[in-house]
């Protein structure tokens, strides 16, 4: 992976840091590194909502991952919390995975999932696997538009996810209570 030098940004040495971690894992694993943290808007990081989301799709990923799952850690950026996992197996298969967990599980529209594969600058992406751009939460177009645009307010943002999460909570608890 290439790193970025001679930046004074701070979001762009958090990314460097992250970067040099994943290239680190990679050469130390020689396998596939997927990342997993909250897709949120500014104002929720560090958040409870992050946590819950952020367990919910830890939960989510071990069980596809099963025994082909080889190290595991918490990355704290200082702005967002990340989880890195080191797997046996195909970077694409698992692209294909976390795809469908974004797209299916209740809160996976509220992650990012990026699997990197060995000596790749960057993740594997939707669109090299064929996959459509992700949708935004609020009006379904792109998300990557809506962002670069500042279609939607973050207090938007943040209702409309804190009422997903809210749904969700309820859901697993009626289930619960149903056993």
């Amino acid at each position: 992976m290439k790193i970025m030098e001679g930046s004074a940004s701070p979001l762009i040495y958090i990314r460097k840091v992250k970067d040099k971690r994943i290239e680190s894992l990679n050469e130390m694993f020689q396998l596939p590194v997927v990342a997993l943290r909250a897709d949120l808007p500014q104002s929720m990081k560090g958040s409870p909502e992050e946590e819950i989301i952020l367990g919910e799709l830890e939960k989510a990923v071990k069980s596809t991952f099963g025994n082909k799952l080889l190290f595991e850690e918490s990355y704290e950026s200082g702005i967002a919390r990340e989880i890195l996992f080191v797997v046996r197996g195909d970077a694409h298969i698992y692209k294909e995975n976390a795809v469908f967990t974004e797209e299916n599980h209740p809160l996976g529209r509220f992650s990012d999932i990026d699997i990197y594969e060995c000596q790749e600058e960057f993740p594997i992406s939707r669109l090299e696997m064929g996959y459509a751009p992700r949708e935004c939460c609020i009006c379904g177009d792109e998300r990557t538009k809506c962002s670069t645009e500042k279609r939607h307010e973050d207090t938007e943002i943040a209702s409309y996810i804190r009422q997903e999460i809210d749904s969700y909570l309820k859901g697993t608890a009626d289930k619960v209570r149903r056993v």
